[in-house]
């Protein structure tokens, strides 16, 4: 009645070439901030059966004669979903121009869609994939990551714990950090959030050398300024804070190898 209203997914037609691709969400996230209300299971239970259903529905267009006059996606959705007093509908349909219909609905899901449900679970798994994907083959090929091990580092007020840290007379701690986030704000804001981090850890008892695996924006690289000035101005004489991204990695790899193998020696 008041007009509110919550992305669940997206479906995207191709009429010429008979592609239909939906991508939906799979957990319910913040949507129960929105409709505290809500019955999340019986949700997700709807929204699994409008995958499926379009999913079938892909599949038979790509093998059957008689969808190939099929030209309006609101012909199919309606199949899948027909408008009645349900609080769940389709948006009028809306065109746009794309050379790839999967990479188009994966981007239209991003800023549509992911943007509204996206919660802390999601940014951690981001910040997993950074060391997984990106920095993790390299550490260990460099004989880095058998060195590391878990420590916690003391504040005025907390105990931050790291799990990839080795010592050299300070604590070098390890942590990875994705940037590359859809939204400028949403950057700006996760900025902003290891900015009281760092200043929390500035007040740590013992010295420490805080290294941020990176990845840093890809599609708003002007902010790669702003990331850099804002945390590394956090550095102290007792606290070093070294922000590393996917260019520096080798560099970086080597010279923490080296670091390592002098340390061993002397």
């Amino acid at each position: 009645m008041s007009g509110e209203f919550v992305n669940l997914g997206v479906v995207l037609y191709d009429a010429q070439d008979k592609i239909l691709r939906g991508k939906f969400i799979s957990k319910i996230g913040k949507i129960s901030e929105f409709f505290p209300e809500v019955n999340s299971r019986y949700l997700i239970k709807c929204i699994k059966s409008i995958q499926q259903s379009i999913a079938e529905i892909s599949r038979q267009l790509e093998s059957e004669f008689e969808f190939e006059k099929c030209s309006y996606l609101d012909v199919i959705t309606k199949q899948v979903l027909p408008k009645d007093d349900s609080a769940l509908i389709f948006s009028e349909v809306k065109k746009t121009l794309d050379i790839n219909a999967e990479v188009a609905v994966s981007d239209l899901f991003s800023r549509f869609v992911r943007i509204q449900v996206t919660d802390e679970d999601d940014e951690i798994r981001r910040d997993k994939e950074v060391w997984n994907k990106v920095y993790k083959k390299h550490f260990d090929e460099s004989g880095i990551t058998k060195h590391f091990q878990h420590h916690k580092v003391k504040t005025q007020n907390d105990e931050l714990e790291f799990d990839k840290a080795w010592k050299n007379g300070a604590w070098n701690c390890f942590e990875s950090v994705s940037f590359n986030l859809n939204r400028p704000d949403a950057i700006k804001n996760k900025v902003y959030k290891w900015v009281g981090k760092l200043d929390e850890l500035s007040s740590a008892t013992e010295p420490v050398h805080i290294y941020l695996l990176s990845v840093l924006p890809h599609e708003h690289p002007e902010l790669n300024n702003f990331i850099t000035k804002k945390i590394q101005s956090k550095s102290t004489d007792k606290t070093k804070i070294e922000i590393i991204s996917e260019e520096q990695l080798e560099m970086a790899a080597k010279k923490i190898k080296q670091e390592i193998e002098q340390h061993i020696q002397s």
